[in-house]
């Protein structure tokens, strides 16, 4: 038995809406919104993190070493177990203090896919992630760098456009934490109300740990109001699925919305990434009149 580690235009607005909901991976402003369909997003998103997010695998040894001098707290959970929803908590901000860098991957469905990397070790962290989303308008890269936020797609022109991350006055301050998994992440944990540590389970040939927790809606949704007008309709609770890899990081999460499944895989954990600002000379503010 194992221990539990410790571990406008209305296009503009709907695909920036999607792009939140993409990397954030709640989609709950999409599910809500747009019964056209799509085609489905397949399992091989295609390119390479781009946006100029280099990458190549490399051993996290710093995160072995801290995971291997962390205790475990044996809470007598095996496979199919229940845990307490603090005892998940824990497991999660485990990961989350394990996070370094890492290459990102994004089955949303029909709204799209997308592949990225972020890093972890920045404050606030650094990511870059390339969507594909015919449903909604087509390719749109979104880098956070700095505090600030820099998109580029069809709609904005030949241009890339920066918002300053935080910015009370902009329709899309926050997105930077939407677009940020690790948050997202913590407020799904606070919206658990019963998990189950199912045990060892083998995805694409590596044995991962993996734990299913159920969330209230209502909770998630009050703590994030830019996917309420998404929020109709869904049911009183989700179903979420998460695999950790033997140091206790996250590989994988999936959620299955009305529906529609989405899946974030997180890969090469201490990968070396570097996410880079667009060039100055091809950055115009954000204009909300214009969107």
């Amino acid at each position: 038995m194992r221990s539990l580690p410790r571990h406008s235009r209305r296009p503009v607005r709907r695909t920036l809406a999607a792009a939140a909901a993409t990397a954030a991976l709640l989609a709950l402003a999409g599910c809500g919104g747009d019964d056209s369909g799509g085609s489905k997003a397949s399992d091989d998103t295609g390119s390479s993190s781009s946006a100029s997010a280099s990458t190549g695998a490399s051993d996290d040894t710093s995160a072995s070493a801290d995971a291997t001098d962390d205790a475990t707290e044996d809470a007598g959970s095996g496979s199919g177990e229940s845990v307490t929803a603090a005892e998940f908590t824990d497991v999660l901000q485990n990961a989350l203090d394990e996070a370094t860098t890492a290459n990102l991957t994004m089955d949303l469905g029909q709204l799209g896919s997308g592949t990225g990397a972020a890093d972890y070790t920045q404050d606030p962290p650094a990511t870059a992630v390339k969507l594909s989303m015919p449903a909604l308008g087509g390719d749109l890269e979104v880098r956070q760098v700095d505090g600030t936020i820099y998109l580029k797609g069809a709609q904005f022109g030949d241009s890339w456009v920066s918002i300053e991350a935080g910015d009370k006055s902009s329709p899309l301050g926050d997105l930077g934490n939407q677009l940020d998994p690790a948050k997202q992440f913590e407020t799904y944990a606070a919206a658990v109300t019963e998990a189950t540590h199912d045990g060892d389970d083998e995805v694409d040939g590596e044995t991962l740990d993996k734990y299913t927790t159920t969330v209230d809606t209502a909770k998630l949704v009050s703590q994030m109001p830019q996917a309420a007008g998404g929020a109709a309709g869904l049911p009183d609770t989700l179903t979420q699925e998460w695999w950790f890899d033997d140091e206790g990081r996250i590989r994988q999460f999936t959620m299955d919305i009305a529906g529609a499944p989405i899946k974030l895989g997180l890969s090469d954990w201490g990968a070396d990434v570097s996410v880079e600002a667009p060039p100055a000379d091809q950055v115009k503010p954000f204009n909300p009149g214009a969107a």
